[in-house]
């Protein structure tokens, strides 16, 4: 073998291996919105009034598509569940073009069954916006233990921590 046919097979292995770490090396692209939840688009943004659901990789991506009414120029979030305790993990924020009013004598907002999103029997946390409170059951279609009064926040769902089946809001 001739040193010029070592130099350019050792040229082409370093070449191949030097691209390799390099991609290695480089963070992915990042992937853009998906309709459905996954370990990398773990912050949902959906229709309570539709089965429409959109994903992404971070919280800020999610609120800032809640927020800017990407949905309708009406659409606003109503409740954000957490997966876990203290505002943490997957999230959902849940919301539709009606608005919530500074009473809790009427209803504003319904979702039935949050199976619909894959969050039935999950939330461990929750918070509202926009004016909300939220009341929540245990089972789907308002059945079961439920909360007494209409709230707008918890850190900590005690007793019903993997339990919210379905929710109004006010």
């Amino acid at each position: 073998m001739s040193a010029n046919s070592t130099t350019a097979k050792l040229g082409t292995v370093g070449a191949v291996i030097a691209s390799t770490v390099l991609a290695l090396a480089a963070p992915a692209a990042a992937a853009g919105p998906t309709s459905t939840e996954t370990a990398t688009h773990p912050h949902c943004v959906a229709d309570m009034g539709s089965t429409s659901m959109t994903c992404f990789t971070t919280e800020r991506e999610a609120d800032t598509f809640g927020n800017a009414s990407q949905v309708t120029a009406a659409w606003q979030v109503h409740v954000i569940l957490y997966d876990a305790f203290g505002y943490s993990g997957a999230s959902i924020r849940l919301g539709s073009e009606g608005r919530c009013s500074s009473s809790t004598s009427d209803v504003d907002g319904v979702q039935p069954n949050l199976g619909r999103f894959g969050w039935s029997n999950r939330a461990s946390s929750f918070l509202t916006r926009n004016n909300c409170d939220m009341k929540a059951w245990d089972l789907t279609s308002y059945g079961g233990d439920h909360f007494a009064t209409y709230r707008d926040h918890d850190d900590r769902l005690t007793g019903m921590n993997n339990r919210i089946s379905s929710f109004k809001t006010s």
